[in-house]
């Protein structure tokens, strides 16, 4: 048991015949039992120690295991539970595919039919659209090129200006002349103040 070997240990157990270790017999089965997971074997195996010998110890594992047997219970419960409602959504799922399906293939050919008259409205009125804009682009390509012309004029205009511009600057270089002009030049307060 101390070992792990709780398959062997359990045969060890069962092969004791002492009557006097009929309770450590019973006991120590259901601690090996408990180890293997079988909790129905394990809570007997307390059950019939307890018959022999009143015990905490004992006692104490018996309501620990009953506790993990009916938390067992309920996992399963809750599963189950689970995989019914599991089950019934994917038989939903199943049915409103199914009907879902012949919502669409009728609503395929209602499409398919509501689709033809589009498409010969849509005919008539590409012809009548292409008409228009056939129309449209003469009156767009007019404008165009009347906007294209306009934005030539002004380039050109501001071109000539800058020109113009540059030839005054060029021709109107003058000289600047101080105005009250003293004849005498030996002054030294009229050279500072020339101006």
């Amino acid at each position: 048991y101390k070992q792990g070997l709780y398959e062997q240990a359990l045969e060890q157990y069962q092969s004791v015949k002492d009557k006097e270790l009929d309770f450590n017999r019973l006991y120590n089965m259901g601690n090996t039992y408990a180890k293997l997971q079988k909790i129905d074997e394990a809570i007997d195996s307390y059950k019939e120690a307890l018959k022999v010998k009143q015990d905490e110890d004992a006692l104490f594992n018996l309501a620990m295991l009953k506790r993990q047997k009916a938390k067992q219970k309920k996992n399963e419960q809750t599963k189950k539970g689970k995989d019914k409602k599991q089950q019934k959504d994917k038989e939903q799922k199943k049915q409103d595919s199914k009907k879902n399906g012949k919502k669409r293939k009728d609503q395929d050919k209602k499409n398919a039919k509501q689709g033809k008259n589009k498409d010969k409205k849509n005919a008539k009125q590409g012809k009548n659209k292409d008409k228009k804009n056939a129309k449209q682009g003469k009156n767009k390509d007019k404008k165009d090129g009347k906007k294209e012309q306009q934005q030539q004029k002004k380039k050109l205009d501001a071109i000539k200006q800058r020109r113009w511009e540059k030839s005054l600057n060029k021709n109107l270089r003058t000289l600047l002349i101080p105005l009250n002009q003293q004849n005498n030049k030996n002054n030294d307060d009229n050279k500072k103040n020339l101006w």
